[in-house]
């Protein structure tokens, strides 16, 4: 046998994250899969020798290899043991032999790594007797070189508990996936699709371009391929075939407005190959006719410097308008709950300057929003006000606009969290590390003060639209409040169901703390739902009203991340009412999707919506855009958004930046903070020009 290594194109793994501040993990590619093969064999044509002297390397190896491994295979590495349920289990360090772990401190078991179902190896540079000792006295300082940069990252960056996931391209895989694909790319006798067709489209036109080529082509054999394309429902579908005379092949499949899904399956002597079957996911869109909206997204406080004298309100308005930007959206209301106008007066807030927290203090005399708008609508700039309407105060720093701990610790969201073991704690009590103090969406008092602010803001500034962010619940173990129990039993009631065991009916933890769901799950998600559209309704009133009595018009929009298929767990449903769910979507949860779920939706109420499409590849942006296009059904204009951070050279920016004004209805950038103007203005230039 001999030790080899083969690059699969586009596998990745990617490491933990919280999506209350972020999209996605960080990505890092797997740029060998170690395998075994015996001497002679043809399938180690497809195979390079291992070449240990690349440390900055990620290695994978799966089942099988790990049966087989022995210290010498691993002297003097990193290895990241994964389970199979896609969580850490371990990070061992192989040294002169032996194998230490940082949890033990001391020799440990090669059995460890065996029993992985995938371990990540890095091998690493220097003289480890510095590492060696560490590990040994259980020092929680791991002294990892700098020679051992890259395996430093990796070991921080892979912390055990944490559930990571597997990627090929855009497309997430699980475990068996994975092994497939690793035994499917090393067997020469076999023949396998590969697709150049990107997996996710949006699309201007009423045709589709399949292609691709066949892997292990043999010219004695006949192909087909059979594609079977439809818009999800399933009178819709129809089946075309197609001949594959060579290695490559090229098929114009017709489209219909909307969504279209298509099945592509690689026929072998009229054998269907069912590892060789293509999703393809694309949205035709019709042309809007109308201009692309170009948002700048402007935080509270990272940008009071920037903004906080009416010359440099000017300065920047005048520079953003010579970039392309069309409007701004203001965080008139930061997470902190501080008002960023000095009129509140229905509500008494707060103005932003008298934050508690020193590391954000700062001196400004003027209304800023007052003087921001004046500004933009003197250069034609439309200006949206941004609420953090369910978020009442920053916990970490203990700053809170209206001492929500001491006022109305009512208002705090109860969490039913594995850490405080089974009991049912508030926000501000919970043994769960909270950042930010959010409310209870279902709680009216609530609802009546962020509506109160919503008042004073029209009562005094002529903006031009309300924007909804983290108009939602804090994630999916909020909230269990007596006054949600109570509007609970009666949602229920409604439907000829009863709660009996509470919380247990919505879900418990097991000894392991895994979440174990009870028989009204379902039914809790698509309450909660319905709890954020009666506020957004609610609001809508209130903006109409505004906007007759004042006679103009005024825009009420969402900001929301892109990953529709997670975001019930924060309670919210901005797909449309006519979205139908296919299997083809491959969401998690995919019984909650029913019609009355698709009842709770919101899209009805808002003029337009920004999905956070915070990636770096055109790629990815152009996925979420395209789930975003179906869900929505092109009921309202869809902005892809941006992060800049994420978009960090001028190559990523021009890049990130066409994709979303390409797939969607324009863009939201964010922010304003990060903006270097001498890179997003060619950025949008070329973006922007057909």
């Amino acid at each position: 046998m001999k030790d080899c290594q083969v690059h699969i194109e586009g596998l990745c793994i990617e490491t933990a994250f919280i999506y209350d501040f972020t999209s996605h993990g960080e990505l890092f590619p797997i740029d060998y899969v170690s395998i075994e093969v015996k001497e002679g064999n043809k399938d180690a044509n497809n195979s390079i020798p291992i070449d240990r002297n690349r440390k900055d390397k990620l290695r994978l190896l799966t089942t099988d290899q790990l049966s087989n491994l022995t210290r010498t295979t691993l002297s003097n590495s990193l290895v990241i043991c994964i389970d199979e349920n896609q969580a850490v289990s371990e990070s061992l360090f192989v040294i002169e032999g032996e194998v230490y772990s940082n949890e033990i401190g001391s020799s440990a078991s090669l059995e460890k790594i065996k029993t992985a179902s995938v371990a990540m190896i890095v091998y690493l540079e220097g003289d480890l007797t510095t590492l060696k000792n560490s590990l040994v006295s259980q020092d929680k300082n791991i002294a990892l070189g700098e020679n051992s940069s890259f395996a430093k990252q990796v070991f921080e960056s892979f912390l055990k508990g944490d559930v990571v996931r597997y990627k090929l391209g855009v497309n997430y895989i699980n475990t068996l996936d994975l092994a497939s694909l690793i035994a499917k790319r090393m067997d020469s006798t076999s023949v396998f699709l590969t697709m150049d067709s990107k997996e996710y489209a949006t699309v201007e036109e009423d045709t589709f371009l399949l292609e691709g080529k066949l892997e292990h082509f043999h010219k004695e054999k006949k192909y087909e391929l059979r594609i079977v394309y439809g818009d999800g429902r399933e009178e819709s579908f129809k089946e075309m075939k197609a001949s594959v005379t060579s290695d490559r092949f090229s098929v114009s499949v017709p489209l219909t407005l909307g969504a279209n899904y298509i099945d592509c399956t690689l026929l072998e002597d009229g054998v269907e190959l069912s590892d060789s079957k293509h999703t393809h996911i694309v949205f035709y869109k019709q042309t809007r006719n109308q201009p692309k909206e170009i948002i700048m997204w402007a935080e509270q406080y990272v940008n009071a410097e920037t903004t906080k004298t009416v010359e440099r309100i000017e300065a920047l308005i005048q520079t953003a308008k010579d970039a392309g930007i069309t409007a701004f959206a203001l965080d008139v209301k930061g997470c902190e709950g501080y008002a960023a106008y000095r009129k509140a007066t229905l509500t008494n807030v707060k103005y932003m300057t008298e934050t508690t927290n020193p590391k954000k203090a700062f001196h400004m005399e003027i209304d800023f929003l007052e003087e921001f708008v004046k500004a933009a609508h003197a250069s034609g700039l439309r200006v949206y006000a941004s609420f953090n309407f369910f978020v009442e105060g920053n916990i970490a720093s203990n700053d809170f606009a209206i001492d929500l701990p001491n006022t109305h610790p009512d208002w705090a969201e109860v969490l039913h969290v594995p850490e405080d073991q089974g009991e049912l704690k508030s926000v501000l009590e919970t043994k769960r590390n909270c950042m930010l103090c959010y409310v209870n969406p279902a709680n009216k008092e609530v609802q009546d003060f962020e509506l109160l602010r919503v008042k004073e803001l029209l009562d005094h500034y002529e903006v031009d639209g309300v924007i909804m962010d983290r108009t939602r619940y804090d994630n999916q173990y909020a909230d269990f409040s007596e006054v949600t129990r109570i509007q609970f039993v009666e949602y229920l009631k409604n439907k000829g169901k009863e709660l009996v065991h509470w919380p247990g009916d919505i879900y418990s933890f097991d000894a392991e703390q895994k979440m174990i769901f009870g028989p009204l799950y379902l039914d809790w998600l698509t309450f909660r739902s319905s709890i954020i559209q009666g506020f957004a309704k609610r609001l809508r009133g209130i903006v109409d009203e505004y906007a007759e009595n004042q006679e103009r018009p005024i825009a009420l929009a969402a900001y929301v991340g892109s990953w529709f298929d997670l975001y019930y767990q924060n309670g919210v449903n901005w797909g449309s009412k006519d979205f139908r769910y296919n299997e083809r979507l491959n969401f998690p949860v995919s019984k909650l999707y029913t019609e009355e779920y698709s009842k709770t939706s919101y899209v009805d109420y808002i003029d337009f919506l920004m999905i956070g499409c915070y990636y770096d590849t055109s790629e990815m942006i152009e996925k979420y855009t395209t789930i975003g296009n179906i869900v929505t059904n092109n009921q309202v204009p869809m902005m892809a958004s941006m992060s800049l951070p994420d978009l960090n050279t001028e190559e990523l920016l021009k890049i990130g930046t066409k994709a979303c004004i390409d797939f969607s209805d324009g863009t939201m950038i964010f922010d304003l903070c990060y903006t270097d103007w001498n890179m997003l203005r060619p950025a949008l230039k070329a973006a922007l020009t057909k």
